[in-house]
């Protein structure tokens, strides 16, 4: 152990050149993989920073769609199963401001700096005729007490009337 302090003493600026080299590459490699995904990092790229790593910063903004929602309304006045489209709905849009960092030209953070409406989205509304479920909802089945059809007796010719 006392061989390898010496050594280490006595190479001082090697080893630390050694360790901040080490620290460059697993940081980007760390910073690369958590934005693009593993194995995304082919070793020549690495090898071409050299030990420097270069932050920087800007604000990106987007605009981004907001889907509209839908609502049934149950109208009285239309024929069951009937469906009447009365407001068309309509998509609106949000802008979000980001601030994004990079690592040697290499996205590692967004952050949401600011977010705003820009065109509320506008709700669809359809009214519909009302439900009918089935059978029942016609009322009670009445069961048909009439008899049956019988025709009236026929005359025979042999004059014994009819």
């Amino acid at each position: 152990m006392q061989r390898v302090a010496s050594w280490v003493g006595r190479h001082k600026l090697a080893v630390r050149y050694v360790l901040y080299v080490l620290t460059v590459v697993v940081s980007y490699n760390l910073a690369v993989h958590m934005v693009h995904g593993p194995g995304s990092v082919p070793l020549a790229r690495i090898a071409n920073y050299k030990g420097k790593v270069t932050l920087t910063t800007s604000t990106v903004t987007e605009t981004v769609p907001v889907p509209y929602t839908e609502t049934t309304v149950e109208d009285p006045t239309f024929q069951p199963g009937y469906r009447e489209v009365t407001t068309p709905g309509q998509d609106g849009s949000k802008t979000i401001t980001y601030q994004v960092t990079y690592m040697n030209g290499v996205e590692t953070n967004r952050k949401v700096v600011q977010e705003s409406m820009s065109l509320a989205p506008v709700t669809e509304i359809t009214n519909v005729g009302p439900y009918i479920d089935g059978p029942d909802t016609l009322g009670p089945v009445v069961e048909d007490t009439t008899p049956a059809y019988t025709p009236p007796p026929t005359c025979q010719d042999d004059g014994t009337g009819c």
